[in-house]
Formats: C-alpha cells, structure tokens, sequence
C-alpha cells in the first residue's frame, strides 16, 4: 500500500522516483559522472581535434564514418542484448565507447590519433539500446515523459553551472593543454559511474514464451512504419541528430574563427543554452498536458529556428548568449518530448529492435546529409550557418503538421448531415 501511495503521488518526481525498478534511479544518480566532465569538455572536443591538425572537412568525414560504424552496431545491438543482457552489453559499451577514447584524447600529440579517438566513440551504439530498453522497461506509461524530462536534466544540469570553468581555463591557458588535463578527468569519473553501475543495476526482467521469439527486423520494420505515431515523431528525431552533428563539428571553430570571438565562447555559450534548457525541460515540460506535447513540440521548432536566423546577423558575444537561451528553451522541449514520443510508438515486444532500428535510420541519415555537406561545401566560408540553418528550417516544416494532430482535426470537423430517410 505505501509503495501504490508513492507512485500515485501528485508529486510528479516523487511519484517517477519510486516507480518502477531501481534501473532509474541508477542511471540518473550515475548519469552525474557522466555529464560533470562532459559539461567541461564537450564544447572544445572537435575545436581540440582541429587544433591539433584535422581540418573542418575532415572532422565533417570523421563524423560521417562514425555514424554508419553506429549505425551496423545498431543494427546488431538487439541481437546483443537478448544474448548476452541488457546490463553486461551496457558496462562494456560504456568502457569502449567512453574511458578508452578519452583517455587516447588525453595522451593524442596528432590529429590522427584524435581522430582515432572520435571513431572509436561510435562503440557507444551498442549502449544506447541497452540504456533505453532497461530506462523504458521501468518507467510507467504516465510518467514516461517525465522520465526522459528528469534524466534530460540530470544530464543537462552540470551544463548549466560548469562550463565557465573551461571557457575560463581556455582563456588564460592553452586549449590543448587545458583539455588534455580535462579528458584525464572525464576517462577516470566515467570508469567509476560504469564500475557503480555494474554492481547496483538489475538486468530486464524475465521474458514471456512469446517475447522470447526473436522478432524479424523486417517485420518490425514494418510494423513501425505503419504506425501513424512512429510516422510522426521519426523525422524530428532525424532532424535533431543532424543538428546535434552540425553544432557539435563546427559551431565552435565557427564562434572562435569567422565570428572572431575569444576561445571561452564556445563554453560560454553552452552554459547559457543549459541553463535555459534545464528551465525549459524541468519546469515547463512536466506541465504539459501529454496530449498537448505533440503541439507544444511544434511551437518549439517554430522558435528554433527564429533562433537560428539570428546567427546571421554575426553577433558579438552578448547576442549570442542571447540565442543560446532561446535555443536553451525550445531544446528542452524537443529532446525530452521526442523521446518519450518515440518509446511510446514502439511495440514492446520488439522495443529494443525498434530503437535500434530508429537510430540507424537517423546515423544513415545523418552521415550521408555529413558526408555530403563536408565535400560539397568544403571551401564555403558559412558552411555551419548554411547547414544549421537548413536543418531548423525542415523541424519547422515538421512541427507545423503536429500543430494540427489527426485526432484533433477529426473533433472539429463539421458534422455530417444525417442522411435522408425515404
């Protein structure tokens, strides 16, 4: 009775924080020792890498290369996991996929070596199912959105405090050098949140006879493709990892050279989004009604891109902090949003081929929008603003069809007249 009372509490953190399986609270008390060091580091990674010798178009090829290698072990994750466990899959994606790049970061003297560094992250692929899978399996229907809203500010919250310290660092001291020290960091706090994790975390409940047949990947394919809700949320979820791709490969080298701002922007810029983000995401998301986030989704892309346009009046460096805010608040609805969205249009049954299936489908995407972009507009003086600016305009175009659900348009539709009787 007390633990029906702790999960029906109008509470809405409360009643998430109990429910379901220990899984999540888990994962968000370790998720800490994740984003501390990521906040610090994740606004100069690709300005590191082209510090060190890698050129613009070369970190946009990296880039695309590590989307399809995530894209195969995407492909190969589900079959993973129902051998080997969501759990063990987890730890040694997370041990390959973040300590052991870091630490090459850490000790890189050429680009190269950098370079090897961002490939060797796409192993990551192979922990995003695992983590979705045991994240969805505990938390309740009701409170999905939430979910993915409190985890998006637990990752996010370091964000919003700690990145002026590294815009700080980088001013008074050598980026380099300063990030190496910062990746050292990263390597040894990650390899504790995944030594915690593997002795606290409890694996996917047992399965039924039924889900214990593998599910054909191309009839789940299927499946989700006549869904009218995966039909929905999927190209947001497309867009979205373009934009993540474009901004993190070029928005600092961007800032710091043709904009001509000092190396601490980069830094600067990514705690005023997270502050703004963390707002967005942990005071008006919750609020939301769930049959009112599909619209509150298509408002946001609106304001992402009046955002975006903004950049191409070249601003200083108060202006944009000014945009980061306004992106800040429409982020925080779109990535929590699209998220539940998503797990919400997926059978359980086959949820983890869904996601897998979903992300190859958004990494394909993505590397050949990189790969293509890189090449064709190698010499473009304005190729992040081009592309950024691309991408924001195609969400806006999406959000606009959620501004109007099916269900919606069939309730105010005028009534028929009632047929003539003889």
């Amino acid at each position: 009775m007390a633990s029906a009372d702790k999960t029906s509490s109008s509470n809405p953190l409360a009643s998430l924080w109990h429910a379901g399986t220990p899984n999540f609270r888990v994962l968000a008390l370790t998720g800490i020792l994740w984003t501390v060091p990521l906040a610090l580091t994740e606004p100069y990674r690709f300005l590191f890498c082209h510090r060190l010798g890698l050129s613009e178009s070369t970190l946009g090829l990296l880039l695309s290369a590590d989307l399809v290698i995530r894209s195969l072990g995407l492909l190969l994750s589900g079959w993973f996991l129902r051998r080997f466990g969501a759990k063990r899959m987890l730890i040694l994606a997370d041990v390959l996929s973040w300590v052991v790049p870091y630490l090459l970061f850490a000790t890189a003297s050429t680009g190269i070596q950098a370079g090897f560094g961002l490939v060797l992250m796409s192993v990551n692929a192979f922990a995003s199912t695992p983590y979705l899978c045991l994240l969805a399996e505990g938390a309740l229907p009701a409170t999905r959105t939430r979910a993915f809203a409190f985890l998006n500010i637990c990752n996010i919250l370091p964000g919003a405090i700690l990145p002026w310290i590294s815009a700080d660092l980088t001013q008074s001291h050598d980026v380099v050098s300063v990030l190496r020290w910062l990746f050292l960091f990263q390597a040894v706090l990650m390899g504790a949140g995944i030594a915690f994790r593997g002795s606290i975390l409890e694996d996917l409940g047992s399965q039924s006879a039924a889900e214990k047949t593998q599910p054909n990947l191309v009839k789940t394919l299927r499946r989700m493709l006549h869904s009218p809700a995966f039909r929905r949320i999927w190209p947001f979820l497309l867009l979205q990892g373009a934009s993540n791709a474009v901004w993190n490969a070029w928005s600092a080298i961007h800032f710091t050279g043709p904009l001509g701002l000092p190396d601490g922007a980069p830094g600067w810029n990514a705690q005023t989004t997270a502050i703004t983000l963390t707002f967005s995401a942990f005071l008006i998301l919750p609020r939301i009604p769930e049959r009112k986030v599909s619209q509150a989704m298509g408002i946001a892309s609106i304001v992402s891109l009046f955002a975006g346009l903004l950049y191409l009046t070249r601003p200083g460096l108060p202006l944009l902090l000014g945009i980061g805010a306004i992106q800040g608040l429409a982020n925080g609805i779109l990535l929590s949003a699209t998220s539940s969205h998503l797990a919400a249009s997926l059978p359980r049954r086959a949820r983890d081929h869904g996601f897998a299936l979903s992300f190859v489908g958004v990494h394909l995407g993505v590397a050949v929008f990189m790969g293509l972009g890189s090449r064709i507009l190698a010499e473009a003086p304005n190729r992040f603003l081009f592309m950024f600016l691309g991408i924001a305009a195609l969400q806006a175009i999406a959000g606009v069809t959620l501004l109007r659900p099916a269900r919606w348009w069939r309730r105010t539709r005028p009534p028929q007249a009632p047929p003539l009787v003889a």
